[in-house]
This record gives structure tokens, C-alpha cells and sequence, in this order.
């Protein structure tokens, strides 16, 4: 695969967990952005499981993103 075809052409949303201490936000953000020229990054206050301790704000936080499309 071309590296030009790994690269994300769309708003891409990346939401990470502030208290995750295994897949840091700075990791996350630093292997995306890479690839995502438009990213958007939105830090949850949460551990690793960030969909089943904060469901309602990664929903709203999904809602906001699609929204704004």
C-alpha cells in the first residue's frame, strides 16, 4: 500500500482516556495525527475502558463530532 493511500482525508475524531496509563493521549495523538491532518482530539476523564466508564460523554462527544460535519 502506497504510504499516500494510509493517509485519512476526512475530520477524524480521537477520543482518548486522561487516565489511561497504557494508551496514553500523547501516544494516541502521536501515531494518528501522523495519518489524520484533521484531527480533533477530545480527552475523556476515564481509565482504559473508556466506552463502559463514561458511555453518555463519548456519546455526546460523538453527537458533537457528527453534528458538525
Amino acid at each position: 500500500i502506497p504510504k499516500s493511500s494510509a493517509n485519512l482525508t476526512k475530520p477524524v475524531l480521537l477520543l482518548t482516556a486522561a487516565k489511561d496509563p497504557i494508551g496514553t493521549p500523547a501516544r494516541a495523538e502521536l501515531s494518528t495525527r501522523p495519518y489524520a491532518p484533521d484531527l480533533i482530539v477530545k480527552s475523556i476523564d476515564s481509565g482504559h475502558f473508556t466506552m463502559l466508564e463514561k458511555a453518555d460523554e463519548i456519546n455526546e462527544a460523538m453527537r458533537e463530532f457528527f453534528e458538525a460535519m
